[in-house]
């Protein structure tokens, strides 16, 4: 929109990330739930404006918009993760959406298949599942054979969710909300992905128009997710 001319743009968004777009020059204003942008020329859902630009293939896809976590907030958690233990760091999810709600959105690998995948990797794991089970991070460190870090609360704290996707080296899990800020702060991930997909992944093939550079992993549609961690496992080596 700013590229096309638009003189001002005013976005309410969900309060979880207002102060993360607070720092995005594409936006003018930022506004809180119940307020509604002045309807001086349109007011549109976020989710209408490919269509309302006349978006009608993946090649018109844009990049992107580069999220920047604070500079002091990358201080201490590059801090927090030294205390941890060593690099590489792998943030995992085996998890998303709430199950039997938007059928479309919920998604869930095998949390057990996963640490199984990663059990053989010198890797410092961490655990940013959004709301784990109780007990569900000492079962999947129980298969991996060695202590996992929780930082699944920082679901809830996104500026700081930011921040640790920046500053890890891989990330391993079904599409959520971290997909998308992992993105924007411009690094790659490892995706699992259900049968039948979300849109965002398409039907078939290991790549994804809205995220370059992340690689697909793809439970059969039988259920079968043997190959999809097999690939996993494989790609996964170069960090031995």
């Amino acid at each position: 929109l700013k590229r096309r001319g638009a003189g001002r743009i005013d976005y309410r968004p969900n309060k979880k990330i207002a102060s993360i777009l607070a720092r995005t020059p594409a936006i003018d204003l930022l506004l809180e739930p119940p307020a509604v942008p002045a309807a001086d020329d349109m007011v549109f859902s976020v989710g209408d404006l490919p269509r309302l630009l006349g978006m009608t293939h993946a090649g018109q896809i844009p990049p992107s918009i580069p999220l920047t976590p604070r500079k002091d907030a990358i201080e201490i958690m590059r801090h927090r993760l030294a205390e941890l233990g060593p690099p590489p760091y792998l943030g995992i999810t085996w998890r998303a959406g709430t199950a039997g709600k938007e059928l479309a959105l919920y998604k869930e690998s095998s949390m057990t298949r996963m640490a199984e995948a990663l059990r053989a990797l010198p890797v410092t794991i961490l655990v940013v599942q959004r709301q784990p089970a109780p007990g569900e991070i000492e079962a999947f460190a129980q298969t991996l054979g060695r202590p996992v870090h929780d930082f699944s609360a920082l679901n809830e704290y996104l500026e700081q969710m930011l921040t640790l996707l920046a500053l890890i080296d891989e990330y391993v899990g079904v599409s959520n909300t971290n997909m998308h800020l992992r993105a924007a702060v411009g690094k790659t991930a490892r995706v699992l992905v259900p049968a039948p997909p979300e849109w965002r992944w398409m039907a078939e093939g290991r790549t994804s128009p809205w995220f370059p550079g992340f690689t697909v992993y793809r439970q059969g549609y039988d259920g079968n997710w043997d190959t999809a961690f097999a690939e996993l496992a494989a790609d996964l080596k170069s960090l031995s």
